[in-house]
């Protein structure tokens, strides 16, 4: 509902219509964890079990050398290489040499390299930096601790064909085969039918490439299979658990990055966290205007109550932060620093100036809507802030902007003139036509 203009400078926030539905709030933020998924699933489990395995396993048969149980299993590896070594066919050898060279040094220092280059230009800097941090990781595990531990002789009884280094278990080459595959997986295929292909398709490539270098007298079938646990394992359970895809999703579809999705977990979190938070049981949850919004996610709240009511609110995150920040960057280059181009710290900041333009557009005589309240996910987070209810129906007029502004007010039904929002802020002109609001 609109505010008179004689009512304009109070600041007692508007309440809820009668019979909404209201439960007992608490403490803002909860001081739970994020609401949103960090989890490995059964599969990372699953890895991540075997792994562990493999790795103590061998940590025990070979800690004292070729002693006791170690030498039945460097004899029964020995045989299988040998076996494979001796076979004889024209073309044969040249045929293991080339699946050998998929994991060659040449393929993974390329590798590395195209990852880099890749996520640098698709800007995924979370899984950029993930992808740094394990290189640094799987070194120091393969080198420092797995291979030291466990002594592990090459091959006898075959010549040695392919190119090797460092330690026997696990195999360095192999090992960083196996997590570039996996990255490649988790940062530029999407999930679903294409990334679970590739799963198959990377399992049979590392599958190739150990096979030519066991026939080649290189590696052994025990050190190809702990190679393959840790170099699989580690990147699955680092990309499940800090680039999770459900909050960093690898997609390429066309679209605004501001509009973020409210589906899903997201969603749900943001249903939970105003039921927690303001104590307003929701039941539906929908976008609302987004052609005319470009730095924010518009929405319209459907509050249970009898008869439900309308909460017109707002959602920020982390990425709408940064885009101010960029935008404001660009700004000050081309025209000079301007008097509110100071950037933002936080996604909190962002509604707090929400709040200070809305306060302004009241003071100034202008029919604005009352803040309800703000809902934040966890600390300096996703922020949902909801500046109104009402009952009647949202209209269904196209925003139109005049030019882009990085704080956001909504105006009463009969919209916000120029005039008037000049008055009120002393900065840059902003409004949205027609019955949708002034931003």
């Amino acid at each position: 509902m609109d505010v008179p203009a004689d009512q304009s400078t109070r600041a007692v926030a508007q309440r809820p219509p009668p019979g909404t539905v209201r439960r007992a709030r608490r403490r803002r933020p909860t001081g739970a964890a994020p609401p949103l998924p960090h989890h490995v699933q059964t599969s990372g489990v699953g890895w991540l079990i075997a792994s562990v395995v493999l790795v103590a396993l061998s940590a025990v048969v070979f800690a004292r050398g070729l002693r006791g149980l170690a030498v039945d299993v460097t004899v029964a590896d020995d045989a299988v290489v040998r076996w494979l070594a001796g076979l004889d066919a024209p073309g044969l050898v040249g045929g293991w040499r080339v699946l050998a060279a998929i994991s060659s040094w040449w393929v993974l220092n390329g590798l590395l390299v195209g990852l880099l280059v890749a996520l640098l230009v698709l800007r995924r800097f979370r899984h950029l930096i993930v992808l740094l941090i394990l290189v640094q990781l799987m070194t120091l595990v393969v080198e420092a601790w797995v291979g030291p531990l466990a002594q592990r002789p090459r091959p006898f009884g075959v010549v040695i064909q392919a190119g090797w280094g460092g330690w026997a278990l696990p195999p360095l080459q192999l090992t960083f085969f196996a997590l570039g595959l996996v990255t490649v997986l988790y940062t530029l295929v999407p999930e679903g039918r294409w990334r679970n292909t590739g799963k198959w398709v990377a399992t049979g490539l590392l599958a190739l490439t150990a096979l030519g270098r066991i026939a080649l007298g290189a590696d052994a079938p025990t050190d190809v299979l702990v190679a393959a646990a840790i170099g699989v394992t580690i990147p699955l359970v680092a990309f499940r658990l800090f680039a999770p895809n459900e909050v960093f999703p690898v997609t390429y579809r066309r679209g605004r990055a501001a509009h973020l999705d409210v589906g899903g977990a997201r969603g749900m979190a943001i249903r939970q966290g105003l039921e927690d938070q303001l104590g307003l049981v929701v039941e539906d949850l929908k976008p609302f205007g987004l052609a005319g919004s470009a730095g924010s996610t518009p929405l319209r709240i459907t509050v249970k109550g009898d008869p439900p009511s309308y909460l017109f609110g707002k959602l920020y995150a982390k990425g709408h932060l940064r885009a101010d920040r960029w935008y404001k960057l660009g700004r000050e280059l081309l025209y000079g620093r301007l008097e509110d181009e100071k950037p933002f710290n936080t996604v909190r900041r962002l509604v707090q100036q929400e709040d200070y333009a809305l306060r302004l557009c009241r003071d100034a005589g202008l029919p604005v809507r009352r803040r309800t309240g703000s809902w934040s996910s966890h600390p300096n987070g996703s922020t949902c802030w909801s500046p109104s209810s009402s009952t009647a129906r949202s209209s269904s007029a196209r925003p139109r902007s005049t030019t882009r502004s990085s704080t956001t007010a909504w105006g009463s039904s009969a919209g916000c003139g120029i005039r008037g929002w000049r008055t009120a802020t002393s900065s840059r002109p902003t409004c949205w036509s027609g019955t949708a609001g002034c931003c």
